[in-house]
């Protein structure tokens, strides 16, 4: 199950802690209906500013469980949460369109011991010219790994996206997708051909 959750106002400074009520809340359901992740805005420093907090709800249970995002669990971009087909766990994609991303994996029973997948990514990758996507000193923009859907429960596809520019001089940028399938442990395999593709666009506009 995959659901996009946006956060209706971008805000950068930190939270005062009063939950803005009168906001619309969104929450991405567990295939089961046991358990929701919960987008909840709440003040921030910004007049008339607010920031979204995401919080797992387990059904007939009123306590909220933080789900930490980065180095907290605020966040001003985009959240899209993709639950496994036994409501086991659920990845969390927290990006900026065209920018910058993050993409994590929770276990419903153990929040607090997150994986982090691009970093469990690069562990895992062994070819030296997809490693070298990673060389942000060439990327125009910087990889991005994100969790795409699962393809059971234990199997996520991770696609990585890149743009490179072809020289300092060149009126080009290269852009890159590759496809991979993860065993959300020790196995990652490449799937060329699946989804990938390597293109050609303007660096600029004539």
């Amino acid at each position: 199950m995959f659901l996009p959750i946006a956060s209706p106002v971008a805000a950068t400074e930190i939270t005062r802690g009063k939950e803005l009520q009168q906001v619309k809340r969104e929450a991405a359901w567990s295939p089961d209906k046991q358990y929701k992740v919960e987008n909840i805005p709440y003040l921030s420093r910004l007049q008339d500013g607010h920031i979204g907090h995401l919080f797992l709800v387990r059904k007939g249970v009123r306590k909220r469980l933080p789900v930490k995002l980065e180095d907290a669990n605020g966040y001003d971009h985009v959240v899209e949460v993709l639950w496994a087909p036994n409501s086991r766990a659920f990845a969390v994609n927290l990006w900026d369109p065209g920018l910058t991303a993050r993409s994590y994996l929770y276990d419903v029973n153990d929040l607090g011991h997150r994986i982090d997948i691009e970093e469990r990514f690069k562990h895992l990758i062994n070819d030296k010219y997809q490693k070298g996507f990673f060389n942000y000193a060439a990327s125009t923009i910087g990889p991005k790994v994100l969790a795409v859907k699962w393809i059971n429960s234990g199997w996520i596809e991770i696609h990585l996206e890149d743009t490179k520019e072809l020289g300092s001089s060149s009126a080009e940028i290269k852009d890159f997708l590759l496809t991979y399938r993860w065993n959300l442990k020790d196995k990652l395999i490449f799937e060329p051909g699946k989804a990938d593709k390597t293109y050609l666009v303007p660096a600029s506009p004539p």
